[in-house]
């Protein structure tokens, strides 16, 4: 679980459950809730989203993962 933030943003991309304009407003919307202070590191924002709704425990466990576990099947 320990790799750099911006690997998580490829991650989030990469499994098809935003883009690169929903991890900036992702990175917005966790330092608007955090008094301005940006992430830091990729935990605090899997569990934000988790907090959000936008993702499941199992889906931030997944991408958190080494190696990283696919979430879906398929091209849905």
């Amino acid at each position: 679980m320990s790799f750099a933030l911006s690997e998580l943003w490829t991650r989030l991309v990469r499994s098809g459950l935003t883009d690169a304009e929903g991890c900036k407003c992702v990175a917005t919307r966790f330092a608007k809730a955090h008094g301005g202070t940006p992430p830091s590191n990729a935990p605090q924002v899997a569990k934000f989203l988790v907090s959000e709704g936008r993702l499941t425990r199992y889906q931030a466990r997944a991408l958190l993962e080494e190696p990283e576990r696919p979430i879906r099947a398929g091209s849905f």
